[in-house]
């Protein structure tokens, strides 16, 4: 009975029935549940010297097998083969939950009826150390817990009296575990927080005894002070019954500094914000900032406890897109466009969610509204005022070029000339309602809408058509098989770069086209021999320079670009004023 390790145990007891019993063979067999097997753990000598390897079997398994299971002794009935020569005799004991002994001789004479009775108490005696060793190890470990542990914890008796609690937790309130031990919980809790606790472990202990419960309260401390805390409140069971409580406490000081932060933040943020709880009626209000009141024409106080969508999602709105729901990730959502009725009528907002916390009441969550009534307007305002220009436009230049082409016709001499000259203004002008077109659509098209393509099947058409457009430019082009993102836009920016290239390069322009591959990325470099782009046009395409009056570019060629290049996924920059650098999203 004097170890307090249990591998100790086993070799003890074999051998004390040789030195002890006088019956030479003694070998326990431990339990391993996790293999459901019984192990050879300790023997006699004569084990060792006299027999080969003892087996280890399954707990259902052989003489020991038989032993174990049904929890009584067995006797060996010469259906062992691998046991000494001689008229051996053998008789194998349960040793509760822990394993068998087996203690055998090789003169079946020496085994009486003494000997069996003696061979129970050793086994009786062996159960009863491995159980005294369990429980030793068991409140080495509970001490360990208790002197090592970090966490704040306390069980409290059926009493409501502290029977035991962590250092860490005295610490806090400045008394030593001896002075703690015995004394009611209400000397450490406001008395509220007492109620509530207990009205929880009722709750707990009637209907969800396996679960926790969390109580937010100030523990008092020796000096009169007070300390913000978190606990959470689980029962423990007591012979089937839950008498006990256990509960982990958690020092809320820094997490209470850090909502003073968010309060102000949430206070003047100038974005409407709910917090919600979610439930079965819907996302129900628990506080709403300034900014919610003003922009919805809600009081706070009036609509807390209400479900928020019941009073700022106007009728006819469906439900699928409130933004809220129980889901939501614990992360912000993408933000999502939606209608709601403000102090001034049906507004338009970008609504964000996310769930913080997950309590046993449900969900809670954050609401951001942020209103783009207005924003939405200039939106309209431009598209309209983008159409109906672009429309004009066409229709005006349609009629000015065609009339151009018949004076043009029936001139000569230097008014032919200036017909040639206002042609070709007009020409020009006429491309740009259909540049503004593709910057349109490459502003507003996401990366992951363009189709992937072969660089070169898009690069060498557009070098067609630059060739056959300016015969007297020499345009080549160096493209591998490469894929990338893109379509018919890139083909159309690619074309905006090499006009732009042959119409300022000179007279007899050198335009090259040439290309970098990298592993992830495609680069494509558009340059002439020509005077280049002039630095503040660069600058602006750029962003180096606001768009001004006086700062701007002198067409729309070079935006295309940009806008087509950026909208990929890509970039757009300069190498030197003649060179166009294109970085491009490499494609499988």
């Amino acid at each position: 009975m004097m170890p307090s390790n249990a591998q100790n145990i086993p070799s003890i007891v074999a051998q004390a029935a040789a030195d002890v019993l006088g019956l030479e063979f003694g070998l326990v067999r431990r339990y391993d549940p996790d293999g459901d097997r019984l192990i050879p753990a300790g023997a006699s000598d004569a084990v060792h010297e006299k027999m080969v390897a003892r087996p280890v079997y399954d707990s259902d398994e052989g003489m020991p097998g038989k032993a174990f299971q049904r929890g009584e002794p067995v006797e060996y009935e010469g259906d062992e083969p691998q046991l000494p020569d001689g008229d051996p005799a053998a008789r194998i004991v349960p040793l509760g939950d822990h394993g068998t002994l087996t203690v055998g001789t090789a003169d079946r004479q020496r085994l009486t009826e003494t000997d069996r009775l003696l061979i129970s108490l050793l086994a009786t005696s062996a159960t009863a150390a491995f159980d005294r060793a369990a429980r030793i190890e068991q409140l080495e470990t509970y001490r360990a817990i208790h002197e090592n542990v970090k966490e704040r914890i306390y069980v409290l008796d059926k009493h409501g009296r502290i029977r035991m609690t962590t250092d860490s937790l005295t610490d806090e309130v400045g008394y030593s575990s001896d002075e703690v031990i015995g004394r009611p919980v209400t000397d450490f809790l406001p008395d509220d927080a007492v109620e509530t606790g207990q009205q929880l472990l009722e709750a707990l202990e009637n209907d969800h005894p396996d679960a926790s419960r969390t109580l937010e309260t100030r523990l008092l401390t020796r000096d009169g002070g007070e300390i913000p805390v978190e606990i959470e409140i689980s029962l423990l069971p007591d012979d089937g019954d839950y008498a006990e409580s256990v509960g982990v406490v958690r020092n809320l000081t820094a997490l209470e500094a850090e909502r003073a932060r968010f309060q102000s933040l949430f206070d003047r943020s100038p974005d409407a914000i709910v917090d919600t709880l979610f439930t079965e009626e819907g996302p129900v209000v628990r506080e709403v900032n300034h900014a919610f009141e003003e922009t919805f024409g809600v009081e706070g106080d009036r609509i807390r406890g209400e479900v928020v969508d019941d009073h700022i999602v106007p009728d006819g709105v469906d439900d699928e897109v409130t933004g809220f729901g129980p889901d939501m990730d614990e992360q912000l959502t993408d933000a999502i466009e939606v209608q709601r009725s403000t102090a001034d009528g049906i507004g338009t907002f970008l609504f964000r969610g996310v769930t913080y916390k997950r309590t046993a009441e449900g969900a809670r969550a954050f609401g951001v509204y942020t209103d783009i009534t207005d924003r939405k307007a200039d939106e309209r305002f431009i598209k309209m005022l983008n159409r109906v220009l672009r429309h004009n436009l066409r229709n005006a230049v349609n009629i000015v070029v065609g009339n151009l082409r018949l004076l043009e016709s029936s001139v000569d001499g230097d008014t032919e000339t200036y017909a040639e000259r206002a042609l070709s203004g007009a020409e020009r002008i006429s491309e740009l309602p259909e540049q503004v077109k593709h910057i349109e659509r490459a502003y507003q098209t996401d990366a992951t809408a363009f189709e992937t393509a072969d660089l070169a099947q898009l690069v060498e058409p557009a070098v067609d058509r630059a060739r056959r457009k300016n015969p007297d430019a020499c345009v080549t082009a160096d493209v591998p098989d490469v894929r990338v993102r893109g379509d018919a836009l890139l083909e159309t920016a690619l074309d905006e770069l090499l006009e732009n290239a042959v119409t300022h390069a000179g007279a007899e322009p050198t335009v090259t086209v040439s290309t970098h591959v990298a592993d992830d990325t495609v680069t494509l470099r558009v340059s002439d021999d020509g005077p280049g782009i002039p630095q503040l046009e660069r600058d602006v395409i750029t962003g180096y320079t606001d768009i001004t009056q006086l700062t701007h570019s002198r067409g729309l060629g070079l935006w295309v670009a940009y806008y087509t290049v950026t909208s990929l996924g890509g970039s757009f920059s300069f190498d030197d004023p003649a060179t166009v650098v294109l970085e491009l999203p490499r494609e499988e």
